[in-house]
């Protein structure tokens, strides 16, 4: 995998179709021959994806899904009916691309070569539907080039202004452009102004919208563990389904991969509410026991998702949380620390060995640690709850020390 991690996946964005579409033509890929499902939203969208591939497979789909970041490894990116891609199929398809790429002089960018390494994949690989997350923003972004039948936007708030805009109508503009001519649409609970945007964008494509809080009914309750929820359709109802995590977006995740899975194949009651169980939320809101610490791990990494990780913590605990934040450059720090800060009892951000991460140059006033100083902290607490956040590699740096040591 060093060959694909030394292209730096997440960064240097370049938005803009024409370079992928021509390396799709070079290749002669047929997007066409697959049933395809785009998932956009500021947050959301990976969880989501997840949720809806879960479903379809325990309905006898196979599915093939394309996400990031991810977590441990680039294999976890591409998923065949839920497993990781085998490494050395990644690495043939990953290669070629390559090939292509400085052939053909195309300039494909690290995501594009990544997302052109999916599409080689699906050609060579029997599967039913493909679910594909969006990168970034929506209308330029690589995965765009899908002639995709069903869109799911999770939710709009104000991210990457740089490259999509400085209001939530820009951002919910660009995200409207996965909707093409008569898509199946699924949204979560939008602002008015992003709502209206995305209603008029399936007028135009004659789509048909399923939109949470209303077409979309979605009842649920936290018992200190997890949630109990119903969703109800207008053609399916799902009684008490649970999930283990004290994030309550993903309970509206999982209702608007419930919702698309319903516009697609007929549903079976227990079979959806058994797949929904049986996803594993890894760093998603997990909830884990340490030294009788109550510890939350969630890869909020915007200030958008962190202020609704943090108001469930507020509305579902009866404490306040000693959080630890490793935040990135590119993001609203300055927001979230502030935010952190309104709920917490104590702050500690946490330094981390990336070029994006931030650092104590840019806030020499908060109280920093390392990594290792983190854990060591963590011995000296009782009864707390405990939250990491603030970026992946939080998530899986607390994930991988704090399961080592239970």
């Amino acid at each position: 995998m060093n060959q694909i991690a030394l292209r730096n996946l997440d960064e240097s964005i370049k938005l803009g179709l024409e370079r992928l579409e021509e390396a799709i033509r070079i290749l002669k890929l047929d997007l066409n021959r697959y049933t395809s499902v785009l998932v956009g939203g500021t947050n959301g969208k990976g969880t989501t994806a997840l949720f809806l591939s879960k479903i379809l497979q325990a309905h006898q789909k196979n599915t093939l899904v394309y996400t990031s970041p991810h977590l441990y490894s680039p294999t976890e990116r591409i998923l065949i009916n839920g497993k990781p891609i085998e490494e050395e199929k990644l690495l043939h398809y990953y290669q070629k691309s390559i090939a292509v790429n400085d052939h053909y002089k195309l300039g494909l960018t690290p995501f594009e070569l990544f997302t052109l390494t999916f599409f080689q994949i699906a050609e060579n690989t029997p599967f039913n539907i493909a679910i594909c997350e969006v990168g970034l923003g929506g209308r330029l972004d690589a995965t765009n080039v899908l002639p995709n039948t069903g869109s799911i936007i999770t939710s709009i708030g104000l991210d990457h202004q740089k490259f999509l805009g400085n209001s939530v109508a820009e951002i919910a503009r660009e995200k409207a452009a996965i909707i093409k001519k008569y898509n199946k649409v699924v949204t979560g609970q939008l602002p008015l102004v992003a709502e209206e945007i995305i209603r008029e964008q399936c007028q135009k494509t004659d789509s048909t919208l399923l939109r949470l809080g209303k077409e979309i009914d979605l009842m649920y309750s936290f018992d200190g563990n997890g949630f109990d929820f119903n969703i109800k359709l207008t053609n399916f109802h799902l009684e008490n389904a649970r999930i283990k995590s004290i994030n309550s977006s993903f309970v509206k995740n999982a209702a608007l991969a419930v919702a698309m899975a319903s516009l697609i194949i007929p549903l079976d009651i227990e079979k959806t509410k058994t797949a929904i169980q049986e996803i594993p939320l890894k760093g998603r809101g997990e909830i884990l026991t340490h030294n009788s610490n109550m510890v939350i791990i969630d890869t909020a990494h915007n200030a958008h998702a962190l202020s609704f990780l943090l108001a469930d913590l507020r509305k579902y605990t009866n404490a306040k949380p000693i959080i630890f934040l490793s935040l990135l450059k590119d993001k609203d720090w300055e927001k979230m620390i502030r935010l952190a800060k309104v709920y917490c009892k104590d702050l500690f951000l946490v330094s981390q060995p990336t070029e994006r991460g931030l650092t104590k140059k840019e806030a020499p006033m908060e109280n920093w640690v390392t990594a290792e100083e983190t854990f060591s902290l963590m011995k000296r607490f009782k009864n707390e709850i405990v939250l990491f956040a603030g970026s992946f590699w939080m998530a899986k740096t607390a994930r991988d020390k704090l399961l080592c040591q239970r």
